[in-house]
């Protein structure tokens, strides 16, 4: 005896939703590296901002206790990325994320005591 195929409508949109963020994550690139000071410290909570240049959107991450940070599933184009942390000055950087995900950009931002 052989098993009966059902087709259920409901079965068939959860797949599509399933393989739909497959679809859309491709293309997509992240920001991560770590927000170190000048003698080489690692500097743990701080903010990290992403903001899309040309649109304005931005989207912010606090950096761990190792100062590690990352900025996933973002699109590809022109971003201002920004630390902020207390006791230091805020560090601006133009930069640009690639299509390819493989290649997502490295900064290790570099943050000074406020004088």
């Amino acid at each position: 005896m052989q098993p009966k195929l059902v087709y259920s409508p409901f079965l068939a949109a959860v797949l599509l939703l399933a393989f739909s963020g497959l679809a859309f994550a491709q293309g997509l690139a992240s920001f991560q590296g770590t927000v170190g000071d000048p003698t080489g410290a690692v500097v743990p909570s701080a903010k990290i901002t992403a903001t899309q240049v040309n649109t304005g959107l931005s989207r912010s991450v606090t950096t761990d206790a190792q100062g590690n940070y990352i900025i996933p599933a973002l699109a590809p184009t022109a971003y201002s990325l920004t630390v902020e942390a207390p006791g230091f000055r805020t560090f601006t950087q133009r930069c640009h994320l690639a299509r390819r995900p493989e290649r997502n950009a490295q900064r290790d931002g570099g943050t000074r005591p406020d004088q």
